[in-house]
């Protein structure tokens, strides 16, 4: 009887051991939810690259006020699709938005405007967490030089978790028969790790995704003045290079943390 309830005790051990686990950036999680990679990835224009070293990552909006832009200025490239690539007048740029334009949002967005998506985006921080789309992304940029910061995923989840949230789609891209989205694509990152996507599954009204589908974006709805202190590694893109995280160049690019 002893030896039996024994055998109980470790099978009941087992079967809880393989549905509880430690997630790499250290918080007790289901089985069934999925960690971040070790690393995530920022790209941005290589002329950007001063400001980043200086004052962190920063979302849109907050670059449209530092460069003193308000009102309709200011409206126009925080409310209203970009066409074009715009050098601010603090001498930062920010990207166009030429794959998301306001019809197709139209037709996709549910809750919201697409003045109001527009907004939603240029007020975060964008980490690729797939290197295929990160490379797709430099093919749309390779008339200008970029830079690729290499991140500790870990560290800047332990500094930004109540910011942190993870998209199951490109949010910057609606062409192609975009899927429906709202604010409920952008799933707090504590949310996804106990819930997977039932939270945006409930929201939008569509079928819930796969536990097993992967985040495609980690955003940060703030600034990351301190972004330095993440960086494990750094490489500088001529236009039309693409980005590979083996190449020894990035290895020697690292900034110490």
């Amino acid at each position: 009887m002893v030896r039996s309830g024994r055998r109980e005790r470790l099978h009941g051990l087992r079967h809880l051991q393989r549905w509880i686990k430690i997630d790499r950036c250290g918080r007790r999680t289901s089985m069934k939810s999925r960690a971040l990679p070790q690393h995530i990835y920022h790209m941005a224009e290589a002329s950007n690259w001063a400001s980043i070293q200086a004052r962190g990552l920063l979302p849109a909006s907050h670059l449209l006020a530092k460069a003193g832009l308000s009102g309709v200025a200011r409206r126009r490239l925080e409310r209203e699709q970009r066409l074009e690539h715009t050098a601010l007048p603090s001498g930062v740029s920010i990207r166009d938005q030429t794959r998301m334009p306001a019809k197709a949002l139209k037709a996709c967005l549910v809750g919201l405007r697409p003045m109001h998506w527009y907004a939603l985006l240029n007020a975060r921080v964008f980490f690729w967490l797939d290197l295929r789309r990160l490379n797709a992304l430099l093919g749309a940029c390779r008339q200008r030089p970029q830079v690729v910061l290499t991140l500790d995923a870990c560290r800047v989840i332990d500094a930004y978790r109540e910011f942190a949230a993870v998209t199951p789609i490109n949010s910057g891209h609606a062409r192609r028969r975009p899927g429906r989205r709202g604010a409920a694509t952008f799933v707090p990152y504590d949310s996804w790790l106990e819930f997977g996507w039932a939270s945006e599954a409930k929201a939008l009204g569509i079928r819930e995704r796969n536990r097993s589908h992967r985040p495609v974006e980690l955003t940060i709805a703030a600034a990351v003045p301190d972004v330095m202190r993440y960086v494990v590694a750094t490489q500088e893109l001529a236009a039309d290079e693409q980005f590979d995280p083996c190449c020894p160049r990035t290895l020697q690019s690292a900034y110490p943390t």
